[in-house]
């Protein structure tokens, strides 16, 4: 019997040190996962960069991106949405590696050249507003990651038409843009499709309903010229009627 209770130990303590090998190997796992998740790039101007016409044609919205790991690498990056009013021509967006057309459109990712640790990569929006009406905004919104990492970040360029600076935008961390804020006639709202919005409402102050869109896709342009002037609330729902982002803008 007492040998039977000196196995009887002996197991149990075996059976501790290979669960402490078990954990010991999960643990691994999720720190390898959780690294493999973050972000090792910044923005020039955060998740929204925006910039005026200088004129009739062709030109640039800028966006670069800064490796701040302690390596080089690369970066993957992909086409979301975008939305070209008449008289908008769409043109492009450019890496460190080229401008690439139509052929980004649909929505295969592709990858840059190599980023030396702390050095900046080129990465901007073309626009074309030769026909575009004055006043006019387009966009072009992209998802982009380190090459090896789960973390994408989703960045927005706006172009506008016949404005001598660029349009007010209020930028979110969770990919929701409001622009012009203030606002005047209308709200435009660009969302990460991932939140699947099916609905917006517009509240007041005091939390009253003034308004609701059905909205679709990743955007919407809210009208708001018969709004009283004031600060208002925007509240995007899905399609189970859940509140998925609330943000705040002003109406002049």
């Amino acid at each position: 019997m007492k040998y039977c209770g000196y196995w009887f130990i002996f197991a149990v303590l075996k059976e501790i040190k290979n669960m402490k090998k078990t954990l010991l190997s999960i643990f691994s796992v999720l720190l390898v996962s959780v690294m493999a998740i973050g972000q090792n790039f910044t923005t020039q101007y955060g998740d929204t960069s925006t910039a005026p016409s200088p004129g009739p044609g062709e030109f640039f919205v800028y966006n670069k991106i800064t490796n701040t790991s302690s390596a080089a690498t690369t970066y993957n990056w992909r086409y979301v949405d975008s939305d070209y009013p008449s008289g908008w021509a769409y043109a492009g967006v450019c890496d460190n590696k080229t401008c690439y057309g139509n052929d980004l459109l649909n929505g295969n990712a592709v990858t840059s050249l190599q980023v030396n640790a702390g050095s900046d990569m080129d990465y901007h929006a073309v626009f074309n507003d030769m026909g575009a009406a004055n006043g006019s905004v387009a966009w072009i919104q992209t998802k982009i990651w380190e090459t090896g990492s789960l973390s994408s970040k989703t960045l927005t360029f706006v172009a506008t038409k016949g404005v001598t600076s660029a349009v007010t935008v209020t930028r979110f961390d969770d990919d929701i843009v409001l622009y012009p804020n203030p606002a005047r006639n209308s709200l435009n709202i660009i969302y990460d499709a991932d939140l699947g919005v099916k609905n917006i409402g517009v509240y007041n102050l005091i939390g009253k309903m003034v308004n609701i869109y059905k909205v679709g896709s990743n955007s919407a342009k809210l009208d708001v010229d018969n709004l009283p002037s004031g600060i208002y609330f925007v509240r995007l729902f899905n399609a189970q009627g859940t509140v998925v982002g609330t943000r705040k803008f002003t109406h002049q």
